[in-house]
């Protein structure tokens, strides 16, 4: 299983809660933003990917991507 977040359009804490819950259930995530994003170090299982800054490039991002 792999959780992806569209982070242009997620509240920063809701970001930390999900940084938390990758790290205590080994829970692949990747964040897609168009803006380069600053991870917080120690956490294996993020990643994150940039988009081009169209409107809802993320969101069509996750969609072609999530299986």
């Amino acid at each position: 299983m792999k959780l992806w977040i569209d982070a242009d359009a997620a509240p920063q804490i809701v970001k930390e809660i999900c940084y938390r819950t990758s790290d205590r259930l080994k829970l692949e995530t990747v964040l897609v933003a168009n803006m380069r994003l600053q991870l917080p170090l120690g956490y294996a299982h993020l990643s994150s990917v940039r988009v081009d800054g169209s409107a809802d490039a993320a969101d069509r991002y996750i969609a072609e991507h999530a299986e």
